[in-house]
């Protein structure tokens, strides 16, 4: 039979170790919600020309055009074409 004083240690290991667990539980959902806050903020860029704004990722692609007309009439150097 246990003693009152084993009990009582072995409740307070108990705590201590549940008490470890749950702080790192939080820690971990902590640092997820910080990441994808910060990536967020980060992410945000606004083009000061047209006003659009778009996150950047890494699933974004790029392209190259060698010749652009729209409706016959090639663009200028100024012209802004914007594909969705």
């Amino acid at each position: 039979m246990k003693t009152e004083t084993e009990i009582t240690e072995n409740k307070i290991r108990y705590n201590n170790d549940t008490n470890k667990l749950t702080r790192g539980n939080k820690m971990k959902y902590f640092s997820i919600i910080f990441t994808v806050m910060v990536a967020a903020l980060i992410g945000r860029v606004e083009d000061e020309t047209t006003g659009w704004e778009y996150d950047a990722s890494t699933q974004q692609a790029f392209y190259m055009f060698a010749h652009i007309e729209v409706d016959g009439v090639g663009i200028d150097s100024e012209d802004v074409l914007g594909a969705f």
